[in-house]
């Protein structure tokens, strides 16, 4: 009996012993589990706030990196742009200082600005009208009608200038007769006869002033045997010098050619050309006939010369041709072109109602 119960005494302590080691693992178990989700809880709210720091932390460096590329951009573009304004105004201002320079000097001077060889030239419809003015001396001292005093020939120069008439080289009349171009719509070609000295005392000064051009038509042995009276060669240099004035022929002596041989013609026409290219640096290519003298034979012998115009003397009669007070133009030949005389009493309004019809004219004639 006691044996059996010590028995079963045994088997209770081992199913009990069994069951608490077994009570006590699976708590262990139970228990560990328990902490593993703790700490993974901690984990996670111990990772959370660092991931959102280090995401911050990444947008704000990845915002600078782009703030540092757009300055950059902008930086480059503000300083393209900063190059281009200072060029700007640069080039501003310097047209600005020329256009005040250009009102300054017209103001003091009175002056206006001739076309230059960049200016595009107009195309007319058909020939075009070259009033051309036909002067001899200006000077204060007027014996007769071919004197005219330097306040009547400014008077003229300032009308011209009122009404935006441009005054054409020879070079330019040259081309304005031959073609249906013209530099302006307005135009007159100021000629003087014979080389004065009161061309370089009076005119010159005037030209400059009124930044005018005009064509000087020279006796040539005159200035190779400095004749009292005439332009020296140094002068017509000088004067030729500052583009305001072309010279051309007005033969050797001033001969009567409607009454000379061919020959004499030739000499008269070929050595005054050859003289005044030889100075000048030029081709001489127009000439004035003296008094508007001429035979059948002038121009062809003229032509074979090298020269393209030939100019007359208004109401003068040769070859049995009058020329006319009116103004030039290629149909009537361009060896025998009209010009309208000056006189003593000659002032800008005379000029401006003389040529009112032939500017009318040029103006209506313009295409572009």
């Amino acid at each position: 009996m006691k044996r059996k119960n010590k028995k079963s005494q045994s088997k209770f302590y081992h199913k009990k012993f069994h069951k608490s080691s077994t009570t006590l693992h699976g708590g262990s178990e139970h228990s560990l589990n328990a902490m593993d989700e703790k700490e993974s809880k901690m984990y996670l709210v111990s990772s959370g706030p660092e991931r959102n720091r280090k995401t911050l932390i990444g947008c704000i460096l990845f915002i600078l990196i782009l703030l540092i590329i757009a300055s950059s951009i902008g930086f480059v573009i503000f300083s393209k742009f900063l190059d281009q304004r200072v060029i700007t105004l640069k080039s501003s201002k310097s047209t600005s200082s020329s256009h005040s320079n250009s009102v300054g000097s017209s103001i003091t001077n009175l002056t206006i600005s001739s076309s230059t060889a960049e200016s595009p030239w107009l195309i007319t419809k058909a020939e075009n009208y070259l009033p051309i003015l036909m002067y001899h001396n200006v000077q204060p001292n007027t014996p007769d009608g071919n004197f005219v005093s330097p306040e009547n020939f400014e008077s003229v120069l300032q009308a011209l200038q009122s009404s935006e008439i441009y005054t054409v080289s020879s070079d330019e009349a040259s081309k304005v007769l031959s073609t249906n171009t013209k530099p302006a719509q307005k135009l007159i070609w100021l000629t003087f006869d014979d080389g004065t000295q009161n061309f370089y005392d009076y005119v010159f000064p005037l030209l400059k002033k009124y930044n005018m051009h005009a064509t000087s038509f020279i006796i040539t042995n005159n200035v190779v045997n400095n004749v009292p009276g005439f332009m020296t060669a140094a002068e017509i240099k000088e004067i030729a010098s500052t583009g305001l004035v072309d010279f051309q022929s007005h033969t050797v002596n001033h001969a009567d050619l409607s009454v000379a041989s061919d020959n004499r013609q030739t000499a008269e026409l070929r050595d005054s050309k050859a003289y005044l290219d030889s100075l000048l640096n030029q081709k001489t290519h127009v000439i004035c006939y003296p008094s508007g003298s001429h035979n059948p034979n002038t121009s062809v012998i003229a032509s074979g010369l090298g020269y393209d115009l030939g100019l007359l003397d208004p109401g003068r009669t040769y070859d049995g041709l009058t020329a006319k007070n009116v103004a030039a133009k290629t149909s009537d030949g361009l060896f025998t072109l009209n010009r309208y005389r000056t006189f003593t009493n000659t002032t800008g309004k005379v000029v401006i109602d003389m040529i009112s019809a032939d500017e009318a004219y040029n103006v209506l004639n313009t295409l572009n």
